[in-house]
């Protein structure tokens, strides 16, 4: 894959993610998407590579990013999320 393609495409999903994926989901729910999203797609690598097929490194990296994004996201609520959870 292109570095200029992976590195629009990643910038692309995490400005989705900031500006839609927070305002409708939690944010361990975008970890939990992008977790699976991570180990699918690290799945389908294997079996490319062990196929020895040609789009082996789109699955390679997409896993590689989704993982990424998943730690981003991995971690404690902040003061503000949980203000946001108690009821006043």
């Amino acid at each position: 894959m292109e570095v200029k393609l992976a590195l629009g495409a990643g910038i692309v999903i995490i400005l989705f993610t900031m500006y839609y994926l927070e305002k409708q989901m939690e944010r361990e729910q975008i970890f939990w998407l992008f977790a699976g999203l991570g180990v699918v797609f690290g799945l389908v690598s294997v079996y490319t590579v062990a196929k020895n097929l040609p789009t082996y490194d789109y699955y390679i990296t997409f896993s590689v990013l989704f993982v990424l994004i998943a730690i981003l996201y991995y971690g404690e609520e902040t003061e503000k999320e949980i203000k946001q959870k108690k009821p006043a």
